[in-house]
């Protein structure tokens, strides 16, 4: 592994898609991101969300869910406060793709369909068992896209996709004062007031 790959503020960007709902301690997580990543640097986290249509109504068969891989679970609300607890400030907030809610449904409602967990489980199948059941999976993931549609609309999908930033007061002073050569840092003028920003 090369010098410096998990070295302090190596980072500007940081994505961590699906990886806190597999923690027992998401918040030592964020920390350690935290210590990687850059002062005006992005945090992309994108977790199951626990409040979607899918949760509320297959419950215990919802694949967000997944226990006990899955030792937490979150909602926008559950992941801002760990955000914000960690010092970061959420810029904004989206679900999932909708490929993304399609395959979540599909694999809830016929978990036996789903290829990857049929490769996972060591299933063996003849080619003409194996094609049918990649076929029937396709054919639901695709019947279930109106309902995943309405779900999106809602804002109610099956992940949580959000940015974040450190709070401007969470930055040292000497980050926000932008390098000699006269950058300016995006922290910094975010912080200043609408008058004292540029056009």
């Amino acid at each position: 592994m090369p010098d410096g790959y998990f070295s302090r503020d190596a980072y500007n960007v940081i994505i961590g898609k699906h990886v806190l709902e597999h923690e027992h301690d998401p918040r030592a997580v964020v920390h350690t991101m935290l210590e990687m990543l850059a002062p005006d640097g992005w945090l992309v986290i994108q977790v199951p969300n626990a409040n979607s249509w899918q949760a509320l109504l297959l419950a215990g068969a919802w694949e967000g869910f997944d226990i006990p891989r899955h030792p937490v679970c979150f909602d926008y609300a559950s992941l801002e406060r760990l955000l914000d607890s960690c010092g970061l400030v959420v810029d904004s907030r989206r679900t999932g793709s909708i490929i993304e809610a399609a395959l979540c449904l599909a694999t809830s409602l016929c978990p036996w369909l789903d290829p990857d967990l049929r490769q996972v489980r060591g299933v063996q199948e003849n080619r003409i068992v194996e094609g049918l059941k990649d076929l029937s999976y396709c054919l639901v993931v695709i019947a279930v896209f109106p309902l995943v549609l309405l779900e999106l609309a809602s804002d109610s999908g099956p992940a949580v996709l959000v940015e974040a930033r450190r709070r401007i007061d969470d930055v040292p002073e000497t980050d926000r004062q932008g390098s000699d050569d006269g950058a300016t840092n995006p922290a910094a003028k975010t912080a200043a007031p609408p008058e004292e920003r540029d056009p």
